[in-house]
């Protein structure tokens, strides 16, 4: 019984201690975790402390900047002030300067720039002068080419011309072919297509029968027929006879004068004149009516092309006056200078 009491009692014993130690060691971690938070609140304290007295300094250096430049204003200020009055000084400087650059300017240096203008007038006139002669050619040629379009003579307009374009060569070929045409008739381009268009209904390419002589004893056969064939037109009713028109020209003749008329109603003038001399067979025929109508066409091809390149040619330097814009106006021979 004394054994086991012994036991009981020891493990009473060892029961306490552990309990004992257990406590012991929760105070421990207790005292532990207390410190801990203790010192987690004093750094997160200290941290805060720390951004608050960043931005303090911040501020104090913006205050600091703030206040220097305050205190530097009033030194700036009486710079900009004695900068002010040196140039209010120099204004009335500069203003009784111009009092005695007024007085200075006597009549010699009114002449010296009144004779600058009058160069420059003159060098102006000059200039316009030029403008006016090319405006006039222009507009001589545009009578001209109305004279011609109208069917009136033109040879008065022509001789001006020739006055007024002496100085310029590009065009005194085409002034002469005008004084060549001056007595002629220049055709519209309506008319040289009307008479074509007739002249082509009857055209042959076959010659003409030249007219033989006949006897006495043919004429009086000749007459008796003709007063049979009085006799007997005076029975025919009129309304009813078809009349039909011989006409010998082979196919190719025919694709001849299709072509040309082409040519002509589509205004190709040029091209159908050099149609015709490429195929002699137009002069061979020997038609009277045809032959003079070639000559109108050629004269009328002539007189556009003359006319049309004295008018470009004068609208051409008209222009060319207008773009260049740029005027000499110095005189190296007699410009004097100013001195102040």
């Amino acid at each position: 019984m004394s054994e086991k009491q012994a036991t009981a009692g020891s493990n009473c014993s060892n029961s306490k201690i552990f309990k004992w130690f257990l406590y012991g060691f929760i105070v421990i971690i207790l005292e532990v975790l207390a410190i801990s938070g203790a010192v987690f609140i004093n750094e997160s304290r200290n941290k805060s402390q720390t951004l608050d007295i960043i931005d303090a300094q911040n501020t104090i250096k913006k205050q600091e900047k703030r206040i220097t430049l305050l205190e530097e204003l009033p030194t700036d200020i009486k710079q900009l002030s004695s900068e002010i009055q040196e140039n209010k000084g120099n204004i009335q400087l500069f203003q009784q300067n111009l009092e005695n650059l007024k007085e200075e300017v006597g009549n010699k240096k009114i002449d010296i720039i009144t004779e600058k203008l009058v160069n420059i007038s003159h060098r102006m006139e000059s200039v316009e002068e030029n403008k006016n002669i090319e405006s006039l050619i222009l507009s001589i040629a545009l009578l001209i080419k109305e004279n011609a379009m109208y069917g009136r003579n033109f040879s008065y307009e022509v001789n001006i011309l020739e006055q007024m374009a002496k100085e310029q060569n590009n065009i005194s070929n085409e002034i002469n072919i005008l004084k060549d045409l001056a007595n002629h008739t220049i055709l519209s381009d309506n008319l040289l297509i009307e008479q074509i268009t007739l002249i082509a209904d009857n055209f042959d390419f076959e010659k003409p029968i030249k007219k033989q002589t006949h006897s006495k004893d043919d004429k009086n056969v000749v007459s008796k027929s003709l007063n049979k064939i009085k006799d007997t037109v005076a029975n025919i009713n009129f309304d009813k006879v078809v009349i039909m028109k011989k006409n010998n020209n082979t196919p190719e003749q025919k694709l001849l004068l299709s072509t040309l008329l082409d040519l002509m109603h589509t205004h190709q003038f040029a091209k159908a004149s050099l149609f015709v001399e490429n195929n002699p067979q137009f002069a061979n025929a020997e038609n009277k009516n045809f032959n003079n109508w070639l000559i109108n066409l050629k004269n009328k091809i002539s007189f556009d092309e003359a006319i049309s390149k004295i008018i470009s040619s004068e609208l051409n330097l008209l222009r060319e006056t207008i773009t260049n814009k740029t005027i000499s106006l110095t005189n190296q021979s007699e410009t004097p200078e100013i001195k102040d």
